[in-house]
This record gives structure tokens, sequence and C-alpha cells, in this order.
């Protein structure tokens, strides 16, 4: 007979506080919970307080965050282990960011826990395993040394929560999209997700564009606003899965021409409906849509416009046994997998 259940216990932005930021790291924390728990063999226990280790056979990280290497330091002198699903996005140029981890290896321990790529490391070599999105951040932390261990774990989708054949109510919500194509983005608002650059191809193509998503960035916002006639609509934040759904269902092109990517879970809840991408080429999108989306090496209004005319004139879609291989309930497997090597023992399941 096997043992009970393990308990892993998982924490996200922010440890130990209220946040209202809910991004795809945090959905994928949630999904991953939901999936793991449909395993007999594992109870998800939430980390909000370092009284609760007491709770957990292991940790689980969500994201890269300096603030994470306090309590990961915790679970080495307790001897819990952890991992780290590292959704990593390097904040300076790439050679800076390799130097800077290079020299923090060698520095003392009281210089690596006040300087960012210092705890970083300190997070990322104490882990068990790390678990990258894509190809490209996989290789990008086998180049920093920053774990012997690393496997790709897929981003993924819920198809319980998508409903196709109800582009009517969100056509009904914004009847000026009827029987109208239009390009579609779902993000925050901000930089990184280039909506000014869309806006200005979408100007140039004559199409209008519908942005879905909260304001990450308020002075990118008003770019935004500034530069967008009344062709473009921003919708808020959708948190209703039955018009989010229907936005996707009733969109031409679905575009995302994002500085990175990894892989922007928007653009796979879009291929779910069968809808043509554009995604930038940058932080390892290929790795899931291959040949089935156009991608950007250039995010000016030039490339994107471009793109976007390709797709529509020629469109080209992920199919859906593909797709598939990104369900939430089809991508864990690797986690219990490193959960039971790690533990050790007979669980059961």
């Amino acid at each position: 007979m096997g043992k009970n259940k393990m308990r892993i216990g998982f924490v996200g932005y922010h440890f130990g506080e209220i946040t209202c930021f809910h991004g795809g790291a945090e959905i994928q924390r949630e999904k991953t919970a939901e999936a793991l728990e449909q395993q007999l063999a594992i109870d998800i226990v939430p980390i909000n307080h370092v009284h609760d280790l007491g709770k957990v056979d292991l940790v689980h990280f969500f994201q890269s965050h300096p603030y994470y290497a306090d309590l990961a330091r915790k679970l080495k002198q307790q001897g819990i282990p952890y991992v780290v699903s590292t959704v990593y996005y390097p904040p300076f140029p790439m050679k800076l960011v390799q130097f800077s981890h290079r020299v923090m290896k060698i520095m003392p321990s009281i210089v690596k826990r006040v300087v960012y790529f210092g705890a970083l490391n300190e997070l990322w070599q104490g882990a068990e395993v790390l678990f990258p999105n894509t190809s490209a951040e996989a290789f990008m932390l086998k180049k920093f040394g920053a774990n012997e261990h690393i496997e790709i774990v897929y981003n993924g989708i819920d198809p319980e929560r998508l409903q196709r054949g109800n582009a009517h109510i969100f056509i009904k919500q914004y009847p000026q999209l009827e029987e109208t194509p239009f390009v579609l983005n779902v993000g925050r608002i901000e930089k990184r997700k280039n909506q000014k650059n869309l806006i200005l191809a979408c100007r140039k193509l004559k199409i209008p564009l519908v942005i879905v998503g909260k304001v990450g960035d308020q002075a990118y916002y008003e770019e935004c606003r500034t530069i967008a006639d009344e062709s473009v609509i921003f919708t808020g934040p959708i948190y209703d899965d039955s018009m989010l759904s229907a936005a996707y269902d009733a969109c031409t092109v679905f575009a995302l021409p994002s500085i990175i990517e990894t892989p922007g879970l928007s653009a796979l809840e879009a291929s779910f409906f069968e809808k043509p991408i554009v995604i930038t080429a940058h932080g390892g999108t290929k790795d899931y849509f291959q040949d089935s989306a156009v991608y950007l090496e250039k995010l000016d209004e030039n490339a994107i416009a471009s793109a976007i005319a390709q797709q529509i004139r020629h469109p080209i879609v992920m199919n859906g046994e593909m797709l598939e291989k990104f369900y939430w309930q089809n991508i864990v497997n690797p986690y219990v997998n490193w959960y039971k090597r790690i533990l050790g023992g007979d669980w059961s399941d």
C-alpha cells in the first residue's frame, strides 16, 4: 500500500500578501493546482505564511522573484525540498544579465542576499529542479548555470472554460463590429505587450481593433488612447468566461505582438477557436505554435500590419490535435514524476 497523499505547498506572487495582480503566471499556478488535485495522490496547500510550512512535504514556487530567496533559505534550514517554475524574463540586456549571474555565484552569501541577481541565483541553485516554459528559457537558464536539473513543462489552457459558438454575445455588446473583420488582442496594457504599435498597424490596414485587458501602465495606456480613433475598442478586463470566449470566437485575427511571450496564454486560447494567430517570435512561442502562426521578428507597425494582412488573405491555424498537447490535464505529469522522485517512496494513486 502506498503512502498518504503528497502535500505540495504552492507559493506565488506575492508571498504572504494580498494582490490584485493576475497574469499568466498566476493562471498557471491556479490551473496547475486544479490539474494536480485531480490526481488522488496530491493535495495542494497554498503557502501564505512561514507557519504553513509544517503542513507540506515539498514547496513549488511559481515565477522567479528575488524575495522568494528568504523563504527558500528557510526551507533549506527545515529540510523541506522545493522546485521552481521559473517564468523568468531578463529585466536587462542579455549579456549584462549573464555576466551578473556569473559574478553573483562567486560572491559571499551576505552579498547575494541583498542583490537582485544574487537572490535569484540562490533561489535557483537551492531548487531540486527548475521548470521553464520554453526551450529558449531553458537554454538561458543553462547558460546562467542556474541548476543541474532543468526540465521544460509547457504552459496550458483549460478547454472547459472556453465555449465555442457564442460570437453573437460579443457582437451584441459591440454592434459596430457586426459583419466586420476585426483584430483581437488580450493582455495587460503595458509596453511589453506593444499595443501601441498594434494600434498603428490596424490603423494602417483600416481594420477595427479590440483590446481586452486591464491597464498595467497608466502612462502607456494614455499614449495608446491618444493615437487610437473610434475603430479601437478598449473593453477593459473581461472576467466572464462566456464573454471572453465570445470575443475569441468573433474575431478575425488574434494578434499578440509583445516584446516577449512564453507563450501568451491568450494566443493559445484563441487557437482553441481556430483563429489565425499573429505573434511575437521572441520568448519561445515557436515551441507552441510551430508552423501554425505568423511570427513577428520585428515589432514595428509595418511588420505587424504585414503579418495581419497575411493572416487575413491566407489564414493558417493550429489543429485541434496539436492544441490538446497544451491542455492542463496533459502537461502536469512531469511535476508528478519529479515530486515522486524527490520525495521517494511509494505514493498512493
